[in-house]
């Protein structure tokens, strides 16, 4: 009896590993890719889903928990890997706020949506096993803002005319400043550079944002525009 329990308890703890490492899905962005993540989430109107674990877990239940919510929130929001080791002080204050509040609870993993500019946190998914998790993701999305929908009328207008190519030289020393999308989101931010049409923004708490410029509203892109052409004689 007592070598029949062993054996089982073995065979429990090699399932157990076997579940546990894993490797999330490639659609997902890792955390020094979080610059890629927002230009994506902004082109598409989406949100961005901060998934804080560990893929070097040994725990077979935080493994499935993990790629349950890569796999549900994926299609909705822009999902970012975040390392429960070492990854969360690459991340803005107020996500490293919302990962440490008490609704994202104790264990990994915990999922947070924030919106495209990581500045406002839109939903909080603690760790849950499934069915209750997949009950929690769902409300989670339910709670997200609708996208605007654009009629043929009300699509943004065109880029001037070359702003896709356009470059503005680096600088540390230019102000922050109220940057508005198209899609109507804002980020306070200072220019670091334009590159080929993406204007790279540095936030108060030194986080960084690449956007495309012909996404920013009118008044943005002749402030750029602006910059390009230097003061005048």
């Amino acid at each position: 009896m007592k070598k029949t329990f062993t054996l089982c308890t073995a065979l429990l703890l090699i399932a157990g590993n076997a579940l546990a490492q894993f490797t999330l899905p490639k659609k997902v962005y890792r955390i020094a890719e979080l610059e890629k993540a927002q230009a994506e989430a902004e082109s598409k109107g989406k949100p961005i889903t901060i998934i804080y674990t560990d893929e070097t877990t040994s725990c077979g239940l935080c493994a499935g928990a993990s790629l349950n919510a890569a796999d549900k929130l994926g299609s909705k929001t822009v999902v970012v890997y975040v390392s429960a080791r070492d990854g969360s002080q690459s991340l803005p204050d107020v996500v490293r706020q919302a990962l440490r509040a008490p609704e994202a609870g104790r264990f990994i993993p915990k999922t947070v949506i924030m919106d495209a500019a990581l500045t406002r946190l839109l939903a909080t998914v603690p760790y849950a096993q499934s069915p209750e998790q997949d009950r929690l993701l769902k409300d989670a999305l339910r709670s997200l803002p609708k996208p605007e929908r654009h009629s043929a009328l009300m699509r943004p207008p065109a880029p001037a005319p070359g702003l896709t190519a356009f470059s503005i030289p680096p600088a540390m020393d230019r102000e922050c400043r109220i940057w508005t999308s198209q899609s109507g989101a804002t980020l306070e931010a200072a220019l670091v550079h334009v590159q080929n049409g993406t204007a790279a923004l540095r936030r108060k708490d030194g986080g960084k944002v690449q956007i495309q410029c012909h996404l920013l509203s009118r008044e943005d892109q002749d402030y750029l525009q602006g910059l390009q052409a230097g003061p005048s004689p």
